[in-house]
């Protein structure tokens, strides 16, 4: 009788192990509500401005607010907006679904670094699944082309049509998240959440 314990083939230096797809999505107003930041806002400026009153991505323009009280608003209320904001169902359910289908899931976000453990508290929370975090970046682009997304989600209108017109078109499919600022941009794709 022949028995082997261990097949032993020469290893090939050529071959990579196949890897998953990769769908790779933004976090604030793409899996977690913006109404969190427009309620702190409200709350600053004395103002009751709805979502649907946010034709501009820059609260300094739509509050007509300098850039630094604006980052300052941000700034003292980022703990607050990422542990209790509400998650965007439909795209917290397509990156289960995702995940459950055999794809990998990465986080790609401009949050800055320091906010990563409340972030990983947040997912966690939404029962949003991920394998990586990419965070404290505004150029995406990099990020995707080095994980090799084939789709990416993500609110803001100039950075997907930037995307869109980068390498990276044709190679991953760019879904913009609808949103009344992000209106007239460029995308392959838009999705109501």
């Amino acid at each position: 009788m022949l028995t082997i314990d261990r097949l032993k083939l020469p290893q090939r230096q050529d071959l990579q192990p196949l890897k998953r797809p990769v769908w790779a999505f933004d976090l604030d107003g793409t899996v977690f509500s913006m109404k969190r930041v427009i309620h702190h806002f409200n709350d600053f400026t004395g103002k009751s401005l709805k979502l649907a009153d946010m034709t501009d991505y820059s609260f300094a323009k739509v509050y007509g607010l300098p850039d630094e009280v604006a980052q300052k608003i941000i700034d003292e209320t980022q703990t607050d907006v990422i542990l209790n904001s509400n998650v965007l169902q439909k795209a917290a359910d397509l990156a289960q679904r995702a995940w459950q289908h055999g794809y990998e899931v990465d986080i790609v976000t401009a949050r800055k670094e320091q906010y990563l453990p409340a972030t990983i508290q947040a997912l966690k929370q939404g029962h949003i699944p991920y394998r990586k975090i990419y965070i404290g970046t505004n150029d995406k682009g990099p990020i995707l082309e080095k994980i090799h997304a084939v789709h990416y989600f993500d609110d803001q209108g100039q950075l997907i049509q930037r995307l869109k017109n980068s390498s990276l078109d044709g190679k991953c499919e760019l879904t913009l998240i609808d949103a009344p600022y992000n209106q007239g941009f460029e995308c392959d794709d838009r999705m109501a959440v």
